[in-house]
């Protein structure tokens, strides 16, 4: 994905590279991985109040489910 400001596209890679190992751990069957899935949830999370409104708006209209999981 392609940020609006040049400037924040190491953060925007950086957040979907978190996102994506979220929902990887999300949907394994095994549960033991909680405190796994917390931190790497925080780290995503981190990533995302580091993106002015601006980006995180594109983001959520490149990856709608976005906007139920980082507010």
């Amino acid at each position: 994905m392609k940020a609006i400001n040049e400037k924040h596209q190491t953060t925007i890679d950086r957040f979907l590279l978190w996102k994506k190992r979220h929902l990887k751990i999300v949907t394994m069957k095994d549960n033991s991985g909680s405190s796994n899935q917390k931190r790497v949830f925080e780290k995503a999370s981190s990533y995302w109040e580091l993106l002015p409104k601006r980006e995180q708006t594109n983001i959520i209209k490149n990856f709608p489910d976005t906007k139920d999981y980082y507010k």
